[in-house]
């Protein structure tokens, strides 16, 4: 097998090994403390009711949860938990960061060294501030 279809399939495996993961950690609901306010209920509300999140802000993500949730409500239900639906749309950056991630690695390193770019983005999903933003309702995953 080359090493090109050896990288791909390497890629493949990781990004399925992170959707099981972080799909799998998932935020479920609210703790006590961030109903107070702050960015996580601002986006949480803002995807819901399809409004900015704040004045300068994240419209294009915004809008994009907005459709995320909508689609999510009408594929698993009104039942469904709807916190689970909006932190699936940062789930979905997540795993477009870490696969741009890994061909930028496999650019750096050439190819045939894909062990290292695999170790390298595995390392970076792994960290505690970019698996808290893949699973819960903030926008800077796509970030």
């Amino acid at each position: 097998m080359n090493s090109s279809r050896t990288a791909l399939i390497a890629g493949v495996i990781l990004l399925v090994l992170f959707a099981g993961l972080y799909l799998f950690t998932l935020d479920n609901g609210l703790r006590p403390g961030e109903l107070e306010g702050g960015d996580l209920i601002t986006h949480q509300y803002a995807q819901v009711q399809g409004r900015f999140s704040n004045a300068p802000g994240y419209p294009l993500y915004t809008m994009g949860g907005w459709l995320w949730f909508r689609a999510g409500k009408l594929l698993f239900g009104p039942d469904a938990n709807p916190v689970s639906i909006l932190s699936s749309y940062s789930t979905l950056w997540a795993l477009i960061s870490l696969a741009l991630l890994y061909a930028l690695c496999l650019n750096a390193t050439g190819r045939v060294r894909w062990p290292i770019a695999f170790l390298a983005t595995a390392f970076f999903g792994l960290t505690y501030f970019f698996w808290y933003y893949a699973v819960t309702t903030e926008q800077y995953t796509s970030s």
